[in-house]
């Protein structure tokens, strides 16, 4: 479904870190779109399972029990056609192109500049 100023696009945000979680959601509802929010890969799996029109996903690398790398695999089954941009704090080159090798549609590392990030998110959502 493609998003309108009635409807806009629903942006999950997966992020353990609260404060991370919290300034991404502020960032998504600034932008005229609607966060979906998860606190975990699991949460965002299940969330992602009654969400069928989550448009782009926006996940932490680093988080307890599944990572975002895994995650955004196995979203691939349950929202196939939502690009997953992945952010980390400790990015090293082999994150990067394991996140990429595993579909991921863009990757930044910590902390991202909201200019860039928006552009990112963007350039997601026409894909």
């Amino acid at each position: 479904m493609a998003a309108t100023p009635e409807c806009p696009a629903r942006v999950m945000v997966v992020d353990d870190d609260d404060d991370a979680r919290a300034m991404l959601e502020d960032f998504i509802r600034r932008s005229g779109r609607q966060s979906v929010p998860a606190r975990s890969g699991v949460e965002a799996l299940e969330l992602a399972h009654v969400n069928d029109d989550i448009a782009l996903v926006i996940t932490d690398v680093n988080m307890p029990g599944m990572d975002g790398i895994e995650l955004g695999q196995r979203l691939s089954d349950v929202l196939p056609d939502a690009p997953v941009i992945v952010l980390t704090g400790h990015g090293s080159m082999e994150t990067v192109v394991r996140a990429l090798r595993a579909g991921a549609y863009d990757f930044h590392v910590r902390p991202i500049e909201l200019d860039i990030l928006a552009h990112s998110v963007d350039r997601a959502l026409e894909h």
